[in-house]
């Protein structure tokens, strides 16, 4: 049995629900019950009352530069405004597996490819693949 000081909901707001109403005075209000985990451990039933939120966090991507973050879920727009803020997104986590795109679709991916951004980056990459290429050509000759 859980404490019994938990009161019956906690009312959350979210700026995107659509769902009915539960209080005409908030319409993006929802309630939010305890919910009672229950489950053995070393031979011993425990349980569990508890309301489950979990606390969350929101920052823009020029906020997360510098940071390794452990899982996230980014929100990139209808687009980039800025070069290299997609980049900058997926570079805070250590694995792919730990960052979710939203909204992303196959052909935002296909923009950005098609974007003049991309073009001038893929560009500079190829004059700078050229330039260490000809460093090393110039360095084999030079031992030769």
């Amino acid at each position: 049995m859980g404490p019994l000081n938990l009161p019956i909901a906690v009312l959350v707001h979210f700026h995107s629900y659509s769902g009915p109403a539960f209080l005409d005075a908030c319409s993006k209000c929802v309630p939010v019950p305890p919910k009672v985990f229950e489950w053995v451990a070393d031979g011993k039933y425990l349980s569990r009352q508890q309301v489950p939120l979990r606390l969350r966090y929101a920052m823009t991507i020029h906020k997360s530069q510098g940071q390794t973050l452990t899982k996230t879920v980014v929100d990139l727009g209808k687009g980039e405004k800025v070069a290299g803020c997609t980049f900058v997104a997926t570079s805070r986590v250590r694995s792919i597996h730990d960052i979710v795109f939203e909204p992303m679709t196959f052909d935002r991916l296909k923009a950005i490819g098609r974007s003049k951004n991309m073009q001038k980056r893929l560009e500079a990459e190829q004059r700078l693949n050229l330039k260490c290429l000809q460093s090393k050509l110039v360095q084999t000759y030079n031992r030769s």
